[in-house]
Protein backbone atom coordinates (compact mmCIF):
# COMPACT_ATOMS: atom_id res chain seq x y z
CA UNK A 1 0.00 0.00 0.00
CA UNK A 2 1.77 3.40 -1.52
CA UNK A 3 0.47 6.68 -0.45
CA UNK A 4 -0.33 8.91 3.34
CA UNK A 5 -1.04 6.36 6.17
CA UNK A 6 -4.73 6.51 7.00
CA UNK A 7 -5.69 9.06 10.30
CA UNK A 8 -8.48 8.00 12.83
CA UNK A 9 -10.60 10.31 11.41
CA UNK A 10 -10.88 8.03 8.55
CA UNK A 11 -11.21 4.88 10.28
CA UNK A 12 -13.75 6.38 12.57
CA UNK A 13 -15.78 8.46 9.79
CA UNK A 14 -16.04 11.79 8.05
CA UNK A 15 -18.14 12.75 11.17
CA UNK A 16 -15.74 13.57 13.85
CA UNK A 17 -18.16 16.00 15.35
CA UNK A 18 -20.61 13.20 15.79
CA UNK A 19 -21.59 13.71 19.56
CA UNK A 20 -21.98 9.73 20.36
CA UNK A 21 -18.33 9.44 18.72
CA UNK A 22 -17.13 12.71 20.79
CA UNK A 23 -18.67 10.74 24.04
CA UNK A 24 -17.09 7.83 23.77
CA UNK A 25 -13.67 9.40 22.76
CA UNK A 26 -13.84 11.00 26.07
CA UNK A 27 -15.28 8.23 28.29
CA UNK A 28 -12.04 6.10 26.88
CA UNK A 29 -9.80 8.84 27.48
CA UNK A 30 -10.46 9.19 30.93
CA UNK A 31 -10.54 5.39 31.52
CA UNK A 32 -7.37 5.23 30.01
CA UNK A 33 -3.73 6.52 29.71
CA UNK A 34 -2.92 3.58 27.25
CA UNK A 35 -6.22 4.95 24.39
CA UNK A 36 -5.28 8.06 24.91
CA UNK A 37 -1.65 7.66 24.27
CA UNK A 38 -2.45 5.73 20.92
CA UNK A 39 -5.69 8.04 20.14
CA UNK A 40 -3.53 11.12 20.02
CA UNK A 41 -0.78 9.71 18.18
CA UNK A 42 -3.33 8.56 15.09
CA UNK A 43 -0.95 6.07 13.81
CA UNK A 44 -3.84 3.58 12.65
CA UNK A 45 -3.46 1.36 9.59
CA UNK A 46 -5.36 -0.58 7.35
CA UNK A 47 -4.99 -4.50 8.72
CA UNK A 48 -5.56 -6.47 5.40
CA UNK A 49 -4.87 -10.05 6.23
CA UNK A 50 -5.32 -12.10 9.25
CA UNK A 51 -7.01 -15.11 10.93
CA UNK A 52 -10.47 -15.55 12.69
CA UNK A 53 -12.00 -18.47 14.40
CA UNK A 54 -15.37 -19.15 14.32
CA UNK A 55 -16.81 -21.49 16.29
CA UNK A 56 -20.46 -22.79 13.80
CA UNK A 57 -23.31 -24.42 15.69
CA UNK A 58 -23.18 -27.10 12.57
CA UNK A 59 -19.37 -28.15 11.95
CA UNK A 60 -17.43 -26.60 15.03
CA UNK A 61 -14.28 -24.48 15.27
CA UNK A 62 -13.26 -23.05 11.85
CA UNK A 63 -9.73 -21.47 11.83
CA UNK A 64 -10.22 -19.08 8.54
CA UNK A 65 -7.62 -16.71 6.80
CA UNK A 66 -9.08 -13.19 5.44
CA UNK A 67 -8.17 -10.62 2.96
CA UNK A 68 -10.02 -7.50 3.46
CA UNK A 69 -10.03 -5.69 0.36
CA UNK A 70 -11.22 -1.84 0.34
CA UNK A 71 -13.47 -0.47 -3.02
CA UNK A 72 -11.98 2.18 -4.29
CA UNK A 73 -14.60 5.62 -4.24
CA UNK A 74 -16.55 3.97 -1.30
CA UNK A 75 -16.57 5.59 1.50
CA UNK A 76 -14.48 2.45 3.30
CA UNK A 77 -16.77 -0.46 2.05
CA UNK A 78 -14.36 -3.30 1.53
CA UNK A 79 -15.11 -6.98 0.68
CA UNK A 80 -13.99 -9.36 2.77
CA UNK A 81 -12.94 -13.05 1.83
CA UNK A 82 -12.50 -15.82 3.64
CA UNK A 83 -10.72 -19.32 3.38
CA UNK A 84 -9.11 -22.31 4.98
CA UNK A 85 -5.75 -23.53 4.57
CA UNK A 86 -5.60 -25.87 1.98
CA UNK A 87 -5.80 -29.92 3.65
CA UNK A 88 -6.85 -28.38 6.47
CA UNK A 89 -9.61 -29.45 9.43
CA UNK A 90 -11.01 -26.14 8.60
CA UNK A 91 -11.26 -26.81 4.75
CA UNK A 92 -13.27 -30.44 5.44
CA UNK A 93 -15.36 -28.63 7.83
CA UNK A 94 -16.17 -25.80 5.05
CA UNK A 95 -17.01 -28.47 2.78
CA UNK A 96 -19.00 -30.08 4.78
CA UNK A 97 -21.02 -26.93 5.64
CA UNK A 98 -21.24 -26.30 2.25
CA UNK A 99 -22.64 -29.98 1.41
CA UNK A 100 -25.73 -28.87 4.10
CA UNK A 101 -26.70 -25.84 2.92
CA UNK A 102 -26.48 -26.65 -0.84
CA UNK A 103 -30.14 -27.83 -1.23
CA UNK A 104 -30.97 -31.09 -3.91
CA UNK A 105 -31.39 -30.09 -7.26
CA UNK A 106 -35.05 -30.48 -8.24
CA UNK A 107 -36.70 -32.50 -11.31
CA UNK A 108 -36.70 -29.66 -13.15
CA UNK A 109 -33.54 -28.69 -12.53
CA UNK A 110 -31.02 -28.30 -15.49
CA UNK A 111 -28.17 -30.71 -14.81
CA UNK A 112 -24.79 -28.81 -16.13
CA UNK A 113 -22.54 -31.52 -17.61
CA UNK A 114 -19.58 -32.84 -16.55
CA UNK A 115 -16.35 -31.16 -18.21
CA UNK A 116 -14.84 -34.25 -20.70
CA UNK A 117 -12.23 -35.81 -19.39
CA UNK A 118 -8.99 -36.38 -21.41
CA UNK A 119 -9.05 -39.78 -23.27
CA UNK A 120 -5.83 -42.40 -22.12
CA UNK A 121 -4.68 -44.45 -24.97
CA UNK A 122 -5.11 -48.02 -24.23
CA UNK A 123 -2.76 -50.17 -25.33
CA UNK A 124 -3.09 -52.71 -28.63
CA UNK A 125 -3.47 -56.19 -27.28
Amino acid sequence: MTGTPPTRCCIAGADTGDPRLVELVGELSLRSERFRTLWARQDVKHKTTGASLFNHPQVGPLALNYERLLIPGSDMQALVTYHAQPGSDSEERLRLLASITTPDPGPNTPVRPRPARPQTPTPDH
